[in-house]
């Protein structure tokens, strides 16, 4: 068996939003040993060159985005020459540091000015020491756990709609957003390439979007979420990504959605799940001896799956006369499709109560339910039971 040659890699700003996660990704890799510093370990030099000492990698994302200007830009670079000057005192160098800077280091603002003589700072010690200095220039950065009023507008607007207030755009522009899954991605990259490291590596935005178009993106989370207790369609991956950035911001006890009972002689049906442009997940108990369904659709798939006891599925392609049934049990089950315009129903077969799952690739509409009522077995239709594999109508001769 090889053995697995542990990496000790240091992660400053160990405590904010992208130190955390660049940590959990870290103890997720079982070649990789992580050591967090934070921010407040900087005020004491002994500390941080314990902290330091035999850390061959180091990923340096400390820093401070908000507060008073003077600080802000003061800041970085002091937190900068801190880290260099504790590398100094160890007995060996690391082989690679990686610094997180932004793309505002190209603006003449306190922040971007902070980060930029930041990099600078580290970029000096690299080429004096001989050590890999690399450089990731990322843009706005979000995710979950991020801090409000401090990391993104979209943490802000997270969290202002999660709690009853009401966001304000002060500047509607675009805004480049990246995911930072996709950051720390790029930084385990850096730490595990061969070779030596580029100077500086920008990391491309996932999205280029108006503040005001990530505020309403949210605002329909919110409404489909709370409202109508379904899960939101997702036009692209970035979405998915804010929708999961803004789904922990509601709290644990809106996880929860109570299936609404909808009970009649037959039993009764829940709606489990429900997304927007993809359809619904719900399941139902049926008494001994019911049938449910002798109806059929024009555009709507579904598939039925009894989990707990005995049923006959049947259908019949409107207009002809042949019925194909499908005997289904909860103890070997199978999803079984409904193909449009063809009838069908499910009949509790056994002695005791059927609990069926069924999945529509619609959410139910009242006002446009596609279904249309018609027996599987009428009674003056004379019928002949066939068995599954029919052929289908485009091949019958």
């Amino acid at each position: 068996m090889t053995e697995i040659k542990i990496k000790r890699v240091a992660v400053t700003g160990a405590r904010g939003f992208l130190g955390r996660h660049v940590l959990d990704r870290l103890h997720r890799e079982s070649d990789w040993q992580a050591v967090a510093i934070g921010r407040e370990e900087f005020g004491d030099p002994s500390i941080l060159k314990t902290l330091l000492q035999g850390c061959d990698y180091i990923v340096h994302c400390a820093g401070v985005n908000r507060g008073e200007p003077t600080v802000v830009e003061s800041a970085n670079a002091e937190l900068a020459s801190c880290l260099a000057a504790a590398l100094d005192l160890l007995p060996a160098r690391p082989k690679v540091l990686i610094y997180t800077s932004s793309t505002q280091e190209r603006l003449d603002n306190p922040y971007g000015r902070g980060k930029r003589r930041a990099g600078e700072i580290l970029a000096t010690w690299g080429r004096n020491k001989g050590v890999a200095v690399t450089s990731l220039v990322i843009p706005n950065v979000f995710g979950d756990g991020g801090r409000p009023f401090y990391n993104s507008v979209v943490a802000t607007f997270c969290h202002q709609l999660s709690h009853g207030e009401e966001p304000k755009i002060i500047e509607d522009r675009r805004v480049p957003l990246v995911y930072v899954n996709r950051v720390v991605g790029q930084i385990l990259d850096c730490l595990q390439a061969a070779g030596p490291a580029a100077a500086s590596m920008e990391i491309r935005p996932d999205a280029e979007i108006l503040v005001s178009e990530v505020l309403r993106l949210l605002r329909r989370f919110r409404s489909i979420l709370l409202d109508e207790g379904a899960v939101p369609a997702f036009g692209s991956r970035f979405e998915l990504e804010l929708y999961h950035t803004f789904r922990p911001y509601l709290g644990t006890a809106a996880l929860e959605w109570r299936a609404q009972p909808r009970s009649d002689a037959r039993g009764t049906l829940f709606e489990v799940i429900k997304q927007v442009g993809a359809g619904q997940v719900f399941f139902s108990t049926t008494k001994p001896g019911v049938i449910r369904g002798n109806h059929y659709h024009t555009r709507k798939i579904e598939k039925f799956c009894v989990v707990q006891g005995e049923a006959m599925i049947r259908m019949r392609r409107i207009g002809t006369t042949e019925v194909f049934e499908f005997p289904v049990s909860g103890q070997t089950p199978a999803a079984v499709e409904m193909p449009v315009f063809f009838a069908h129903h499910i009949e509790n077969t056994g002695s005791g109560e059927l609990v069926t799952l069924f999945w529509s690739n619609e959410v139910f509409d009242a006002a446009d339910p596609d279904t249309f009522m018609e027996d599987v077995r009428p009674q003056n239709m004379p019928v002949t039971v066939g068995r599954p594999g029919f052929t289908p109508p485009s091949q019958q001769k």
